[in-house]
């Protein structure tokens, strides 16, 4: 009896593991891509706003919401009145100006290119 009961227990759990599994969530990337699948894009990363998405191609920035599934492209303020993606752009800016090969001459460089 013993046996019969931990052979139905070990089938019932081995049942919902792989009905668990098969209901994965999807990621925001796969539904993006799902949803827009023309979408293109080097990064995504979470906002301060919940459920909502910075996507970033290049020195772009466009704001994904899954859950309706809008992709929304424009500027966001914060109630102090900041325009969150402007300064966003800044730092996208800055570290790709920072990983360029291209590196600022020295003055005598400069005064050898002006001459």
């Amino acid at each position: 009896m013993k046996k019969r009961t931990m052979v139905s227990i070990f089938f019932v759990f081995l049942f919902v593991s792989v009905i668990c599994g098969n209901l994965r969530a999807e990621t925001v990337e796969e539904t993006l891509t799902k949803e827009f699948p023309g979408a293109d894009y080097d990064a995504i990363k979470p906002t301060d706003i919940k459920g909502m998405y910075e996507v970033i191609k290049g020195s772009e920035i466009f704001y994904y919401v899954p859950d309706p599934g809008y992709l929304i492209v424009g500027d966001i303020f914060n109630k102090e009145g900041r325009n969150v993606t402007a300064e966003k752009k800044g730092e996208l800016y800055a570290e790709s100006a920072k990983n360029s090969r291209w590196k600022r001459p020295s003055k005598s460089e400069a005064a050898r290119i002006l001459l």
